[in-house]
């Protein structure tokens, strides 16, 4: 059973990064640079709550398709000023979409 997705439903922007690290004057040097800007539609999956050392903190995980390019889950995604880890990538039967499932720590 293949997974039909319309164009239309894309309708989030997502940027999908790398970490670089440069070497500047004898210092080290890391920055996230963008290797690609994608239409995705997001899919909230849970939020946990976790009391950690008496400190509140919630993991908020999402799941975006978007179209199949060279990702990674060395990538990140950058979504409405906050940058998630990608955990996971599916590729779907007919290869030309995939689902990452990301998470962000507060």
């Amino acid at each position: 059973m293949a997974i039909m997705i319309d164009a239309g439903e894309l309708r989030e922007v997502i940027e999908i990064q790398e970490l670089k690290e440069e070497l500047v004057d004898g210092f080290s040097s890391k920055s996230y640079v963008t290797k690609y800007k994608l239409r995705a539609k997001k899919k909230t999956v849970s939020t946990k709550e976790y009391i950690n050392s008496n400190a509140n903190s919630s993991k908020l995980t999402l799941k975006f398709i978007c179209r199949n390019r060279n990702i990674s889950t060395d990538n990140y995604v950058f979504y409405k000023n906050e940058r998630y880890d990608i955990k996971h990538i599916h590729e779907f039967e007919d290869r030309a979409f995939i689902e990452l499932t990301v998470e962000k720590v507060e």
